[in-house]
């Protein structure tokens, strides 16, 4: 069973004041498949964001490293 047919199985048997917090899964799939063409359209393919994304968190763990480093100092 897909996610989204899971989904609503699943509120069937949730408590009813509950049921406005979840997220609209099809319109969120939407959302974002925009956002994907829309990124792609202005050439960002998903592997240079990746790739950003990877670099960009190796960046913020060797600040977290020097921040730490200072402190314990």
């Amino acid at each position: 069973m897909k996610f989204g047919k899971s989904l609503d199985t699943a509120l069937e048997d949730m408590p009813c004041e509950w049921r406005p917090y979840v997220i609209q899964y099809k319109s969120l799939k939407k959302c974002i498949n925009k956002i994907v063409e829309e990124l792609e359209t202005r050439g960002l393919s998903a592997d240079l964001l990746t790739e950003w994304l990877q670099k960009n968190e190796a960046n913020d763990a060797d600040h977290k490293l020097h921040k730490l480093d200072y402190f314990l100092q």
